[in-house]
Parts: structure tokens; sequence; C-alpha cells
């Protein structure tokens, strides 16, 4: 088998905190970090070709719906990922739960 296989019992047993965490939490960071900037670039240049080819009209009631759907976004999870990230153990339903 590959050494890159995750294994249930390794995904949801005591994991090993023998690394270093600062270089881990930083390239993390990191990567969210393109993430988020690669996000916005992504809804402003879409929102720009929007604008570009819709009628006002059009692209007021595009900008009202867009509005309700972010709210939804933020609404969505309700704070699981947050919590279960400070979890100290989470179990297979607890996964997924937060999945579905």
């Amino acid at each position: 088998m590959s050494g890159s296989v995750l294994h249930s019992a390794d995904a949801f047993g005591p994991g090993d905190s023998s690394g270093d965490l600062a270089r881990r939490s930083v390239r993390g960071g990191a990567i969210s970090l393109v993430g988020q900037a690669a996000q916005l670039l992504f809804q402003v240049g879409g929102t720009v070709v929007l604008s570009r080819l819709l009628t006002p009209a059009d692209f007021g009631l595009v900008t009202m719906v867009t509005a309700i759907l972010a709210l939804g976004v933020l609404l969505r999870d309700a704070g699981l990922a947050a919590a279960t990230v400070q979890a100290k153990a989470v179990t297979r339903d607890q996964c997924s739960v937060l999945f579905w």
C-alpha cells in the first residue's frame, strides 16, 4: 500500500503532535490567505464581467440575490467547522454531520 493513504483509525485517533507546529501553522495560514485572495479576485472579476454584460435592471436583481446568498453562506455551518477544529476528538458521526 501507498504511504499516503489515510485510514480511518489514523484520522479519528489521537494524532502525532511531535511535528513542527509553528511551521505547519504558518503554512496553513498562508494557504488560507491565498485561497481567500483568489476567491475575492474571482468575485470581483465576475461582478465586473456581469456589470458589462447585463442591463442595469438585471444587474440590480443579480446584486440582490448575491447579497441574500452571501448571508446564507455566513449562516450555513452555524460555527460547526470552528467547533470541530477546536475539539480534542472528533467521531465519525460528527464528521458525517459536518459534511452533510
